[in-house]
């Protein structure tokens, strides 16, 4: 896998790699709620919607929708594997990464969020069953998403976000490149047979992070404790033979935004092992990353 990740102190993940994208810490907030070390016209790029910054960058996701709907169909055709044959009734996106931010790296943020806005289209999901928070978002950034009808959520809840109740709904969660403790938090925060029935999320592979750690894993981490009954299938954003070699960067910048990408689902058959083994019994420490909100 090209680049790798890194846990910042704001415990969103930090992607390192030539063309890849850097999660970039939420200014600090003081006790009394006023911004420190943030410079005026800072505080001005976080604040205030730029609108001419917010229409480019619409149009550019509007191109990008196009230009990658064959590896976005392709993408679709797993998850709809996993997520079958129930339907998916709320999307829940983490981590997504500024889509504003004024240098390269914003393609993947933008990539990424096509394919967040293809899935939404395809199960007619719409605010505010379709959310997305990350604590780097703008208010431009904010601007965006609305435009695509997708809300933002109020606060930092650190990834302990529970699932919908629905008998026969997914909850399906896009976390692109997050932090392990993300994914293990939200784990968390469903943390029963119901509800881990109904959640399917998208994101780096729990294979991969457990092989990574081994015996070094916390024995809070929920990741590792679920890993053996989760599903787990790769998500590739693969273009045809004949756009690789038309269109080669976009085809590099495409892999690289969804590198080590996966989707993972929890069946009954897989679920109901788990709770014969007393997986559910006792739930793990509660695990407080510290973060910060915008």
């Amino acid at each position: 896998m090209p680049g790798h990740r890194v846990e910042s102190d704001d415990g969103w993940t930090t992607v390192t790699s030539s063309g890849k994208r850097r999660g970039r810490r939420a200014p600090k907030v003081s006790s009394n709620g006023s911004k420190r070390n943030v410079s005026s016209a800072s505080a001005i790029a976080v604040n205030v919607v730029d609108e001419k910054r917010a229409q480019r960058t619409v149009d550019a996701i509007r191109r990008h929708i196009v230009l990658f709907d064959g590896p976005c169909k392709r993408m679709l055709t797993t998850i709809k594997e996993a997520v079958a044959p129930r339907c998916v009734q709320q999307i829940v996106c983490f981590g997504l990464g500024s889509m504003t931010a004024s240098d390269s790296r914003n393609v993947h943020s933008r990539l990424q969020l096509a394919l967040l806005i293809t899935m939404a289209r395809t199960w007619d999901v719409a605010a505010p069953s379709l959310c997305a928070y990350d604590p780097v978002f703008t208010a431009t950034d904010k601007r965006v998403l609305d435009t695509f009808g997708i809300a933002t959520l109020e606060g930092n809840n650190e990834g302990k976000y529970p699932a919908r109740e629905e008998e026969d709904g997914i909850t399906l969660f896009y976390m692109p490149h997050c932090d392990k403790w993300l994914y293990s938090n939200l784990l968390w925060a469903n943390w029963n047979a119901r509800s881990m029935r109904r959640i399917v999320i998208i994101g780096n592979s729990f294979e991969a992070y457990v092989g990574a750690l081994g015996k070094k894993a916390s024995p809070n981490d929920c990741v590792r404790l679920v890993q053996p009954y989760a599903v787990e299938k790769e998500l590739r954003a693969s273009f045809s033979p004949q756009d690789e070699r038309d269109r080669p960067k976009d085809a590099a910048a495409a892999k690289l935004a969804f590198s080590d990408t996966s989707v993972i689902s929890f069946p009954g058959s897989s679920v109901d092992r788990a709770q014969d083994a007393g997986l559910f019994k006792c739930r793990p420490d509660e695990k407080t990353l510290g973060i910060k909100t915008c």
